[in-house]
Parts: C-alpha cells; sequence; structure tokens
C-alpha cells in the first residue's frame, strides 16, 4: 500500500484537544492534537462504523459520538469496557512550516 503525505491543515487551523476531519479519494480521517502533537486515524470507528467526524476529545482520549467507543489517541488503542477491542488505524503525521501533513494510502 503506497502513503502520500497529505496536507491536512495549518497547525492554527487544528484546535487544541480538537480534532479535523479530512477526506483522499473518499476515504474518512481524523486528525487529533494533543498537547502539542498531532496523530491520524481512519475517521471511521471499527465498532460499528460511526464516522469519527462526529467525535470528541477530552484529554488524550477521542469518544466516538455514536456507540460511546473510547480511544487512547496516543496509540489508538480502545480502553478497557470499551464496546470494541478493534483500535484505530493510525497513520504519520508531520509538521512543516505550519502545515500538518498525514500519510494517508494515496
Amino acid at each position: 500500500m503506497e502513503l502520500t503525505a497529505v496536507a491536512v491543515a495549518k497547525t492554527s487551523e487544528i484546535a487544541k484537544l480538537k480534532l479535523k476531519a479530512f477526506r483522499v479519494k473518499g476515504k474518512q480521517y481524523v486528525v487529533v492534537e494533543y498537547n502539542g502533537s498531532f496523530f491520524c486515524f481512519d475517521g471511521i470507528c471499527p465498532h460499528a462504523e460511526g464516522p469519527l467526524a462526529f467525535a470528541q476529545v477530552h484529554g488524550k482520549y477521542l469518544y466516538c459520538s455514536y456507540h460511546q467507543a473510547i480511544f487512547d489517541v496516543l496509540t489508538g488503542k480502545p480502553l478497557p469496557g470499551s464496546p470494541t477491542d478493534i483500535p484505530l488505524k493510525r497513520y504519520d503525521v508531520s509538521v512543516e512550516e505550519d502545515v500538518v501533513y498525514a500519510k494517508v494510502p494515496a
């Protein structure tokens, strides 16, 4: 699977403890800011395929709005007691000249 760095947004456009949803070739992704770092994941929850564009970020946790699956934004792993044990697929992120890039399938 070939990955391509895609410009997602300027760092100032991704608010602290918020997420930015984006699409590449019809596939959904989200970028989350936590503690000054950015993390990119598939934009569909592995539990019941709810879109994570509506998720909320509290501390270092991403909460799916559909069935309350909770994921650690550092690893993508679900928390114990979450309705899924499937982690979010994580993608590399870089920041260059105040622009956030995610390496996602081309």
